[in-house]
């Protein structure tokens, strides 16, 4: 990190005390997210994606559990992560964090760097990369071995390389582009929507001049570099189950459960506790389609073609539900909208996610209307994040999802918030002679 050094020893210090404050709350977020209940699951393995690491390493196959059939609930992206750290290190939450920690800090420098690119202010590119380090959902994230570290580098990368197309619009930055968002997809595939969003907006600007005939077969060409990337997956799915299943199977639970989740908004319950009822719901499903399964919050089967089976009953439910209903959809969307920002899984968490982000929100809608005056490329980043929230609108939303795209907030947050430091600044100044960093 060079452009911390030399001439501005401050910011350095600033930089290597906010390091040694992350590795202070590493150490304990045990404690500190104990006192908020145990739903954060700090220093813990969620969703599954550490057992079929391990077993990929015991050489049992890409399964939950010993006795169930291999499976597609999850994509593999984060599951090679955890498998090589779980080879070189042994199932250790520790080492998950470390990585995850320097992860954090490569994608603070990616959000540098584009902030830099866009905006070219130094204060304006540090408060970007302090806001996304030192944002509670990225430090609880390092805490827990989930995929949102993981998903925030390779969707940050993405958006990098975006830029990089723009002003260099060379054969190479679109391989790289292909090959980074081909492995991001493996990672997570909610980001699928920003490729063809994106697409259409640089052909619209139309970089270097490019006819826009030349510019789609550069995508077209880093398309298939995507699918070249992700095709061992789908054809081992295909083997396995005998049905396309580009992504993972869960979708089809994530809509049920969404659903599910809007019939009862008006129980007054927490989330936690309709979307455990919800779970019962899906077992009674499982057992009347006469499934043999291993019960669980995301049920395990014994055969592959049982569990798409399964998850595309449930996605049917799920628009079932929809179609005779449209003024659910609506319900669905305004609800979910806000749930990305603040829902948590108890009434306590969503008062806390309202004081935690409901600023952020505010800079950020702030922050996108200044960089998109003051440099149209930074529409870019606005886009993102609306193709990034528009399917969990109809699916499920909770606050823990803004989270993976914290490093693009972080960025668009980042003018009004320096010139909010910039007016304390000169009113501590002017009443108490005090001058700050």
């Amino acid at each position: 990190m060079n452009f911390l050094l030399g001439k501005f020893p401050a910011v350095s210090f600033l930089f290597v005390g906010v390091i040694v404050f992350k590795f202070a709350f590493l150490a304990f977020s045990p404690w500190i997210l104990g006192l908020l209940g145990n739903h954060y699951m700090a220093g813990n393995f969620p969703d599954h994606y550490d057992s079929i690491a391990s077993n990929l390493i015991a050489g049992k196959g890409y399964r939950i559990n010993d006795d169930t059939s291999l499976t597609m609930l999850r994509t593999p992206g984060f599951v090679f992560v955890l498998a090589g750290i779980f080879l070189l290190f042994g199932k250790n939450i520790f080492a998950v964090q470390i990585v995850q920690f320097f992860m954090s800090l490569a994608t603070g420098l990616i959000v540098y760097r584009i902030a830099d690119r866009l905006f070219g202010e130094r204060q304006v590119s540090i408060a970007a990369c302090l806001i996304f380090l030192l944002y509670p959902g990225v430090l609880i994230a390092e805490t827990r071995a989930g995929f949102e570290c993981t998903l925030m580098l390779c969707f940050s990368g993405c958006i990098a390389l975006s830029y990089q197309i723009l002003d260099d619009p060379r054969w190479r930055n679109f391989l790289l582009f292909g090959l980074l968002f081909g492995l991001t997809m493996l990672v997570r595939s909610s980001i699928s929507i920003y490729f063809p969003a994106m697409v259409a907006m640089i052909c619209y600007w139309r970089p270097k001049g490019l006819s826009v005939g030349a510019l789609l077969l550069r995508f077209f060409v880093a398309g298939f570099v995507s699918v070249i990337v992700m095709s061992p997956w789908i054809v081992r799915n295909y083997q396995i189950s005998g049905q396309f299943v580009p992504t993972m199977t869960v979708g089809g639970l994530v809509l049920f459960q969404g659903v599910e989740l809007i019939k009862n908004l008006d129980s007054g319950r927490d989330s936690a506790d309709v979307l455990g009822e919800a779970s019962g719901k899906q077992l009674v499903i499982a057992h009347g389609m006469n499934l043999k399964t291993h019960d669980a919050f995301f049920p395990q089967f014994y055969s592959p073609a049982d569990e798409v089976k399964f998850y595309n009953e449930l996605w049917r439910l799920g628009v079932d539900e929809y179609k005779r209903s449209p003024e659910l959809i609506i319900k669905a969307v305004i609800h979910n909208f806000w749930a990305f920002w603040f829902l948590g899984r108890t009434q306590t968490s969503v008062y806390l996610n309202y004081i935690v982000t409901l600023p952020l929100v505010i800079f950020l809608v702030w922050g996108s209307v200044l960089a998109v005056r003051s440099n149209r490329y930074a529409s870019l980043l606005p886009m993102a994040l609306i193709v990034y929230i528009l399917p969990h609108l109809f699916f499920l939303a909770v606050a823990r999802y803004h989270v993976s795209v914290l490093p693009l907030i972080a960025i668009l947050a980042a003018n009004p918030a320096i010139r909010c430091w910039q007016i304390l600044q000169n009113r501590l100044r002017q009443k108490y002679r005090i001058t700050v960093l």
